[in-house]
């Protein structure tokens, strides 16, 4: 990594990097680099970098783990804040567990089953961190994080921290009120239950082994790429297009599940973009549906 020094004042812990490599952060393992690059280890490193950027006119934007997003080519402009690693404490007290933004989502689901606590299994397995599963109410057909979310940490853009039902969130399908909103998850607190750790461990297993049969989890990708739409299954719709195995440069429609994109190892972000559009105009005009995207283009 090459470091630098920040233009404005950080923890001794905290990273700063110029021109640092974005694919490697990704999922899709996809992306040019990030023109500024924070890695931070306190509360106040975003708050002073978040002050510098809209100070400067400056565009900002969060990396959690990499996973359900997309980096373009020519990489992102302005300041990139990744805290994953740096922020990831989990404690449980009685049937509530805390953790921190960066903590994933399979470890949150692991620590409960340690402890006795079921309302979580369905996150195991799911690459993405608490942050990202607060912003994008992440979930599967079973439950969503909605369900089990008693409150959430939200420092916006001013400095001002906020706690956050899962109403005041706005939690929906895969939304938030933080896709308009600016805002960055600090930390998400989960109301679990007392639970027979066989049952627990049971639905575990469970649900890893439905997504090592019907995703391809040894191929880079971003995760389900649209959401669906009311009422069906982009899958359905996509593959009655004939779009399975659909290929566009480096990347293709995975043969194991038509929703996602995989990247054969030298896939690119323009790849991807025009994979999306076939995928888009095929549907549309044999359905009339006008798929959207659940995976995120950075900006």
């Amino acid at each position: 990594m090459a470091g630098g020094r920040a233009p404005f004042a950080l923890s001794e812990s905290a990273t700063f990097l110029r021109e640092e490599p974005l694919a490697p952060l990704t999922s899709f393992a996809i992306g040019g680099p990030a023109e500024f690059l924070l890695l931070p280890a306190e509360v106040e490193d975003i708050t002073a970098a978040i002050a510098f950027a809209r100070g400067r006119g400056m565009r900002w934007r969060i990396l959690g783990s990499g996973t359900n997003i997309l980096v373009p080519d020519e990489g992102l402009r302005g300041l990139t804040i990744k805290p994953w690693l740096q922020f990831s404490r989990i404690e449980i007290e009685d049937t509530a567990l805390s953790a921190q933004s960066g903590a994933t989502m399979w470890e949150v689901a692991r620590r409960a089953a340690e402890h006795g606590l079921g309302g979580m299994e369905w996150a195991c397995g799911i690459p993405g961190t608490v942050g990202g599963a607060v912003f994008m109410n992440a979930g599967v057909k079973e439950a969503d994080t909605r369900a089990a979310l008693i409150e959430a940490t939200v420092l916006r853009p001013d400095g001002g921290v906020e706690k956050l039902t899962p109403d005041g969130l706005a939690l929906g399908y895969r939304s938030s009120s933080l896709q308009r909103e600016a805002g960055v998850v600090l930390d998400a607190t989960f109301r679990l239950r007392k639970r027979d750790a066989g049952e627990i461990a049971a639905e575990m297993n469970r649900f890893l082994d439905e997504r090592r049969q019907r995703q391809p989890l040894d191929q880079p990708n971003c995760g389900s790429v649209f959401r669906n739409p009311p009422g069906d299954f982009a899958g359905r719709l996509i593959e009655a297009c004939g779009c399975k195995g659909l290929r566009h440069g480096g990347v293709g429609v995975s043969e194991l599940h038509v929703n996602f994109i995989v990247n054969y190892g030298k896939g690119c972000a323009k790849d991807v973009l025009a994979l999306v559009a076939e995928i888009v105009g095929r549907v549309r005009e044999r359905f009339g549906v006008e798929l959207e995207l659940e995976m995120r283009i950075l900006e």
